[in-house]
This record gives C-alpha cells, sequence and structure tokens, in this order.
C-alpha cells in the first residue's frame, strides 16, 4: 500500500505534520513502514498546476519496523518517521537546488523550458 501520511501534496519546501492513518494501519497490521522521501518538486509550477519536466531525488529510507509495537507507541513513530524523513527531505532538497544552480539548463534558470526527467 502507497500512503502520503501528509494527506496533502502541497509544494512548501517542507514535510508537513502527518495524519495517524499510515501508522495506524501499519501498527494494526504489524508490518513496517518504507519510508520514501521525494526532494522538492522545482518544476512545478504551483499556481497554474503545471508540472514541467525536470530533476527531482528520490531516497528510500530503512524500513520502520512496528512488530511488536502497540497504537500506545503511534505518537512517537508518527514523530520518529516525521524527523526522519524531514532530515533526509532537507537535505536532498538542498542537494538538488545546488546542482541546478551549477546546471545551464536549470528550470530555475529558464522557467519557460521543458527538460527531461533525469533517471
Amino acid at each position: 500500500m502507497w500512503v502520503f501520511p501528509e494527506g496533502t501534496r502541497k509544494n512548501t519546501g517542507e514535510i508537513h505534520a502527518f495524519k495517524k492513518g499510515a501508522f495506524h494501519a501499519a501498527i494494526t497490521a504489524q508490518l513496517p513502514i518504507l519510508p520514501v522521501v521525494f526532494t522538492r518538486f522545482y518544476f512545478l509550477q504551483s499556481k497554474e498546476c503545471v508540472l514541467e519536466q525536470g530533476r527531482i531525488i528520490i531516497t528510500v529510507l530503512p524500513p520502520m519496523e512496528t512488530c511488536g509495537l502497540s497504537l500506545d507507541d503511534l505518537p512517537q513513530l508518527m514523530t520518529t518517521t516525521h524527523t526522519t524523513m524531514s532530515h533526509v527531505f532537507t537535505t536532498t532538497s538542498k542537494e538538488l537546488l545546488e546542482q541546478l544552480k551549477e546546471d545551464r539548463n536549470s528550470p530555475l534558470l529558464h522557467p519557460s523550458k521543458s527538460y527531461l526527467v533525469d533517471n
């Protein structure tokens, strides 16, 4: 199951507060959470809701075990997951921004152009 625990897709430069649902489901099923962090979408024009081609960094973090946890552990699991993901988000978004600044064809320098997503 793929879940966005923020319950939103706002591109504001931070990871927003998590909702409880995904963590509740993981603890109840005693299944690990596999955090996946996407950098900020610098190529998304949010006012127009236009997704240009661009570049992102996707980081798959180690699983966060829920085996043996109860719903009493839910707040701590949410906090730990959010803290871990936020750190990676900040670090990789900064790294990507530096790469884009160095790239002469960067969408930051030429926002009207389209670019291929790096594989």
